[in-house]
């Protein structure tokens, strides 16, 4: 893979820490490009010719060892790289209970924050989101002061045929700008149509966010107060999580700042289940030349 890029003061945060339950391993680090390359290696490189200088992976400490012996000696000298490990002890004891596992996808992203500089785009290990789309919410960011930026993907492209998904839907006005973030649970094809787990049918060319955000610095302040609510208020439950959307979704509608739908027709696609493995190397595959 090639590693040309161009220079920028953006930090690219991978959300690595996932316990893969349904894929049954660390997708995180499964060789799937025709090179050898992970999911997280494309991701490096097109965050890379969008601006981004540096990048931290939020780990859990049990891949440490992998992460510091395969991926980043592969990126020494292109990019300046971090370890981020979530931790359940990042909150407080008397709000964690008995509580084993972090607490999600907020979580994970304050667990960079002393390791970013400047804006931060954020992104799964496990999904590629085209190289158009990185560039797309970086522009966003450059070209509309004060706001944030949300890679925004038609439903329709994003599901697996391999059983249910999750997706964060994208509400926003006539000019783009985010009203409401809600994730529905659940998706699949039925027939026709697409239906969540609450029998919901919902329309193909719904904008669902896959977690490809950018931030200004401003909104990772706000992340950590919304953090310190939610383990006070409901820490020890191991059954809640906090979630990027969630966090967002309260931003915007408390009118503490603007979050822009970038509509993205990139090639989206992930692994949640073992048999969306093979899947994806066919589409790396085919993207071996861009590459």
């Amino acid at each position: 893979m090639r590693k040309d890029g161009k220079s920028g003061r953006t930090t690219l945060v991978i959300l690595a820490a996932g316990l893969a339950t349904r894929y049954g391993g660390a997708k995180q680090l499964e060789a799937v490009g025709p090179r050898g390359e992970t999911l997280l290696d494309f991701a490096l490189f097109d965050a890379r010719l969008a601006g981004c200088t540096r990048a931290v992976f939020v780990i859990r400490e049990q891949l440490r060892e992998a992460f510091e012996r395969s991926v980043l000696p592969r990126w020494a000298g292109e990019l300046e790289t971090s370890l981020a490990v979530q931790r359940v002890e990042d909150a407080p004891p008397e709000y964690r209970g008995n509580r084993t596992k972090p607490w999600g996808t907020a979580h994970a992203l304050l667990a960079a924050v002393p390791f970013t500089a400047g804006d931060v785009l954020v992104c799964n290990a496990d999904d590629f989101y085209g190289r158009g789309a990185y560039l797309a919410i970086a522009a966003a960011l450059r070209d509309s002061p004060g706001a944030h930026a949300v890679a925004g993907y038609p439903l329709e492209s994003t599901l697996s045929p391999h059983g249910g998904v999750s997706r964060a839907v994208c509400a926003h006005d006539g000019a783009g700008r985010l009203t409401r973030v809600e994730e529905r649970t659940g998706i699949v094809r039925s027939g026709a149509a697409i239906v969540d787990d609450r029998g919901d049918v919902l329309p193909r060319d719904t904008l669902v966010s896959m977690n490809l955000w950018a931030f200004r610095p401003g909104f990772l302040r706000e992340l950590g107060d919304a953090f310190a609510e939610f383990v006070r208020g409901r820490g020890a439950d191991p059954k809640e999580e906090l979630r990027i959307p969630d966090v967002v979704n309260d931003y915007v509608a408390a009118g503490r700042g603007e979050v822009l739908v970038v509509p993205v027709r990139e090639r989206w696609f992930g692994m949640t289940y073992p048999e969306d493995r093979e899947l994806v190397r066919a589409e790396l595959a085919s993207l071996a030349a861009d590459y």
